[in-house]
């Protein structure tokens, strides 16, 4: 019984540590506007923001919706962004680290690839 508990305890305290992983980062995007610059956006770059859960970008008076998490996967940071507004075959999959005050996004899946590629988030 005893082994079952300091299991259980032990598996919490694991699950907290990889979600706070990720709070950090999310903080962060959320105290800023950001400029989505991508590999793909043909030199015309987005303006990304950021709740609790949700990102938004505006370009030329659109707007795209994207629910979005971090979290950590073998050893990465991964931010996935699922289109709320747009239709899409599945989640875009990047790695995210941080470089000084910005944030770079390398793509994971070929989804991710076809979107936006390699992008930075600049405040």
């Amino acid at each position: 019984m005893v082994k079952k508990i300091l299991l259980l305890v032990v598996s919490i305290s694991f699950l907290t540590v990889l979600t706070g992983c990720g709070s950090s980062y999310s903080n962060q995007l959320q105290g800023n506007t950001w400029t989505l610059s991508s590999e793909l956006d043909d030199g015309i770059a987005s303006d990304a923001s950021f709740s609790d859960d949700t990102m938004k970008l505006k370009s030329f008076g659109t707007s795209e919706v994207y629910t979005y998490k971090i979290e950590e996967k073998s050893g990465k940071k991964v931010i996935t962004f699922t289109p709320k507004n747009l239709n899409s075959d599945g989640a875009l999959l990047y790695s995210i680290e941080q470089d000084g005050d910005k944030f770079n996004l390398k793509p994971l899946n070929e989804e991710a690839k076809e979107w936006f590629g390699n992008a930075t988030l600049i405040p």
